[in-house]
């Protein structure tokens, strides 16, 4: 599964190519331009007052992609697939495929589309990784890569194989990129549209997975993310948990009975 989170980086860095003031990968620089534009406006000055609802948007929209992933996944698992990113990848191509629309019909909303479903994507990511990886922003990576050499100076081989991975991804970001320059050249206002393309890739290998693999029908696997399947699993973990109370609660009982019988025998003699 990390494999297919290096690839989907491409349409990470295509959707961060839109444009040179402004980016819809990570929200960092979107906050302090916020606060800086927050301070510049005035009454009389429309720009300015436009460029601040567009910053408050773009990061609401990120927002909103990531509480869109937590609302099709209550309950993730870490580094468990569910059936459930399946439909969640492609409400991020539907996302996504909106963004390339606007795009090419030049509409500024191309930028809240595609924010949303970076959205979606780094919340599948941070919710199957147990938050070890981001697939849109560096920031952290880096930060814990500086801190795992660090360590690993030092002697401290504990998080060596966080520091693999955070390498890999590092590097899987920055071919992306070189990657999104060129589709971008190539294709230019379109390219999206590839983009949109690896979101749907993803969201139908996991549906073809779990419709092979478990059995799935097409409205399980794509309406209702095998909500059924996993209701059955949980049902199941309950009663085999139920199971294990009632074993444990009657091994307790014989042995309280056994330590009567023997305290009454030791009373006797």
């Amino acid at each position: 599964m990390y494999g297919i989170y290096c690839w989907i980086f491409k349409r990470c860095c295509l959707s961060g190519n839109l444009s040179a003031s402004s980016t819809v990968t990570g929200v960092t620089g979107l906050y302090t331009t916020s606060a800086i534009e927050l301070l510049n406006l005035n009454g009389t000055d429309y720009n300015n007052l436009q460029q601040y609802k567009f910053i408050v948007c773009m990061i609401l929209s990120v927002m909103f992609g990531s509480f869109i992933s937590s609302i099709m996944n209550p309950h993730p698992v870490a580094f468990e697939l569910s059936p459930r990113f399946g439909p969640t990848f492609l409400t991020g191509g539907i996302f996504t495929s909106l963004g390339a629309y606007m795009s090419i019909e030049s509409f500024r909303s191309e930028f809240y589309f595609t924010a949303i479903g970076n959205g979606i994507m780094n919340g599948i990511s941070s919710m199957y990784t147990a938050n070890l990886i981001r697939t849109t922003h560096l920031t952290g990576t880096t930060t814990d890569i500086g801190l795992f050499i660090g360590q690993l100076i030092r002697g401290n081989t504990t998080n060596l194989w966080k520091l693999y991975i955070l390498g890999g991804l590092a590097t899987s970001f920055w071919l992306g990129s070189i990657c999104g320059v060129v589709v971008s050249q190539y294709k230019g206002k379109y390219a999206l549209l590839v983009s949109a393309a690896f979101f749907f890739i993803l969201g139908f290998t996991i549906v073809i997975y779990f419709k092979i693999k478990h059995n799935f029908t097409l409205w399980e696997t794509i309406v209702t993310g095998g909500t059924s399947f996993l209701k059955k699993n949980e049902k199941n973990d309950d009663i085999n948990s139920n199971d294990l109370l009632l074993l444990d609660e009657e091994e307790n009982n014989k042995m309280n009975d056994s330590n009567k019988i023997s305290t009454l025998e030791y009373e006797r003699k």
